[in-house]
């Protein structure tokens, strides 16, 4: 299949538990010289220090970010990895109740 336009892209995926920090999306840009996009993946989430870098366009095009809960969300979009299941849920029925109040007996 041909496609009209070549699109290099370069993803960098990270499996971290605290926030991606400014330091490393400055790494992946650095590392965009002959690339058109940068996205970078992680199982946590992006600094606000992160985020301002990812959008910034004086050194280039910006850098897509995808935090854990998007993975997530696009894994259960797309049924990959996950198995959909339903549970059931009781709840009290105030209107069928005894409106009497509960009595002790030997009190």
């Amino acid at each position: 299949m041909d496609f009209p336009v070549a699109i290099d892209v370069a993803v960098q995926v990270k499996r971290y538990t605290a926030n991606v920090q400014r330091p490393e999306i400055q790494k992946l840009r650095g590392s965009l010289r002959e690339h058109d996009y940068g996205f970078f993946i992680t199982t946590s989430d992006f600094s606000a220090g992160a985020r301002e870098e990812a959008m910034r366009t004086g050194g280039g095009k910006p850098i897509v970010l995808v935090n854990g809960r998007q993975v997530v969300n696009l894994l259960m979009e797309h049924g990959i990895g996950v198995i959909r299941s339903t549970i059931d849920i009781y709840e009290f029925d105030e209107k069928s109740s005894d409106p009497e109040p509960v009595v002790e007996v030997g009190r």
